[in-house]
């Protein structure tokens, strides 16, 4: 699925043009996030956070020749209990319902409570 098929799925639920704004949002949101550092985890999808991996020695295949690689950073994404149990088979629900989980109670604010609460 590319992203104007994710765009036409989601537009199955809402008006087209809400859904082109809706996918462009979140993902800009999650790019934004991991590329300043943030580690972005969405409740029964999956995590995406930043792993560093230092400078190292590596061999050229076709010389055999050692080769230094310098330190990079890769995004990786870790996915969910809930997407891991849909992959393996877990039925999904029908389709007027949501696959991903709702967000645990707490989590917008971080399990922190607001202030004069």
């Amino acid at each position: 699925m590319n992203k104007a098929q994710l765009i036409d799925a989601v537009s199955k639920r809402m008006k087209r043009a809400d859904a082109e704004t809706a996918v462009e949002c979140v993902l800009d949101a999650i790019l934004r996030a991991v590329v300043e550092g943030e580690r972005v985890a969405v409740t029964g999808f999956g995590s995406f956070e930043v792993r560093h991996l230092g400078a190292r020695l590596a061999r050229n295949p076709q010389t055999g020749e050692p080769v230094r690689v310098p330190p990079t950073n890769r995004v990786r994404f870790n996915p969910g209990a809930n997407f891991t149990e849909l992959v393996n088979g877990k039925p999904l629900p029908p389709f007027n319902q949501s696959a991903v989980g709702k967000a645990p109670k707490g989590s917008k604010t971080n399990g922190k409570k607001k202030k004069g609460n």
